[in-house]
């Protein structure tokens, strides 16, 4: 019985969380939730862009590179928006909107250049790119620094997490 009741819960929860409806960031705002990005080897990396409409100069974008896809996500990029920047979300192979099979730690630091690559060369970029972020994103960090790309002027890892230390 507690068994039947955990696993209608947890149906439940996967239902409502599949109908979940996305934030609206409302007309001042645009937001690109579709980006894919052809990385060198032909992978596609799934990425959201969020920036202010009013703005029309070229900006420095904030950059979170991870393999979680949360609902939050968007909220985090309109924060990177309220303050000056372009914020994008980039996720690992095979993560939101990729079909690539799912690879953590193999490719983040090509991937991140290949975002990285790709943010440098939008109409909307000035060319500078920082990165934050916790847990796997702070080891995105790292990892773009091997393929370093003239665009990353600063990494602000506040905890990086390692391969084989509880992460996916």
């Amino acid at each position: 019985m507690l068994l039947r009741l955990f696993i209608t819960f947890t149906l439940s929860l996967c239902i409502s969380h599949a109908n979940a409806q996305k934030p609206d960031l409302g007309a001042e705002y645009e937001v690109n939730d579709t980006v894919l990005i052809k990385t060198s080897d032909g992978a596609n990396i799934s990425a959201i862009m969020v920036r202010k409409k009013n703005l029309s100069q070229a900006l420095p974008t904030i950059l979170q590179f991870t393999i979680y896809v949360r609902d939050r996500d968007l909220l985090s990029l309109k924060e990177a928006a309220d303050h000056g920047y372009v914020g994008v979300m980039a996720y690992s192979r095979g993560k939101y909107l990729s079909t690539d099979p799912i690879t953590p730690y193999e490719y983040d630091g090509k991937d991140a250049n290949a975002v990285i690559d790709w943010i440098s060369k939008q109409s909307w970029s000035n060319g500078a790119v920082g990165m934050y972020g916790g847990s796997y994103n702070g080891f995105t960090q790292w990892a773009a620094t091997k393929h370093l790309h003239p665009a990353l002027k600063t990494i602000v890892p506040y905890v990086a997490g390692g391969p084989g230390m509880g992460l996916p």
